[in-house]
């Protein structure tokens, strides 16, 4: 049973802390060693930005299996992978045959809302070399921008399923999670759960801690567990973006656009380094 205690997720300006704010600083510092999650407030992600995102995702959603395959051939900045290229992805989807998709627009909002996560990972892994007093390099030295990926992840309502998700930690150095105004992301904090809930109208990003930024920070930073509860009678999109570290090369340095759905979620053929810690 869940005591009854007062919790808020840790609420970080982004602006103020790359002033060195000393109590922004503080408080950083405290969520990602306490906690392992925060939000991130004055990202300077355009809103303009973040809404082309959802809208081009829920396009790709309800359109026609012939329309998405457009995108199998496209030869763009970003390499498109996953369920979205079965013949029946979603259980639920429209098949709306008015709706059609430009590619190159969807390459280029991916590209350009993968770039501004990774410039804000960029600065988050080297203020935590910072606040740990690590050598330089230690966490920045294994990340490299062009091998982050992007999820764009379509949950369909499931009514038999308590979790989408269940209980585990990303390995990864860090996710920064953006999800629409339905929910369902849930964190473990002193062996209570509670839900990741947002004000759409603040625009926050979620971050958390991944298994290998704890590792490589001398366990100093806190992998946090997580889970995705199941929304009965909603379908919700989620956007992670996973700052994956650089140890093994891939083949290709371009960047995976995965539109992926719990039934066809396969980490074994998708990519070799999305395997969870559960």
């Amino acid at each position: 049973m869940q005591e009854n205690i007062t919790f808020e997720i840790p609420i970080i300006d982004f602006g103020l802390l790359k002033t060195r704010d000393e109590a922004t600083k503080s408080n950083f510092l405290k969520a990602i060693t306490e906690v392992g999650f925060f939000f991130l407030k004055n990202h300077d992600v355009p809103k303009e930005l973040t809404d082309r995102l959802e809208l081009v995702s829920r396009n790709s959603y309800k359109t026609t299996f012939e329309e998405r395959m457009k995108l199998k051939d496209f030869r763009g900045k970003m390499e498109v992978s996953g369920s979205i290229f079965h013949e029946k992805p979603f259980q639920n989807s429209p098949d709306d045959e008015s709706i059609k998709l430009d590619e190159k627009e969807i390459d280029s909002t991916f590209f350009d809302y993968l770039t501004k996560i990774s410039n804000i990972g960029v600065f988050l892994l080297k203020f935590c070399e910072e606040v740990f007093d690590l050598p330089n390099g230690r966490l920045l030295g294994n990340f490299e921008p062009k091998k982050a990926i992007i999820d764009a992840v379509m949950l369909e309502e499931n009514p038999t399923e308590e979790f989408e998700f269940e209980c585990h930690r990303d390995n990864r150095l860090m996710t920064i999670l953006k999800q629409d105004r339905t929910g369902g992301v849930e964190i473990k904090y002193k062996d209570n759960w509670y839900p990741v809930l947002e004000d759409p109208k603040k625009e926050f990003l979620g971050v958390n801690i991944g298994n290998i930024m704890n590792n490589l920070s001398d366990g100093k930073a806190k992998a946090v567990y997580h889970r995705v509860r199941s929304i009965q009678n909603q379908t919700r999109f989620m956007w992670p973006v996973f700052l994956t570290p650089n140890f093994r090369p891939r083949k290709t340095a371009v960047k995976f656009l995965r539109f992926t759905h719990r039934g066809w979620y396969d980490f074994d053929t998708v990519d070799d380094e999305t395997d969870f810690l559960l």
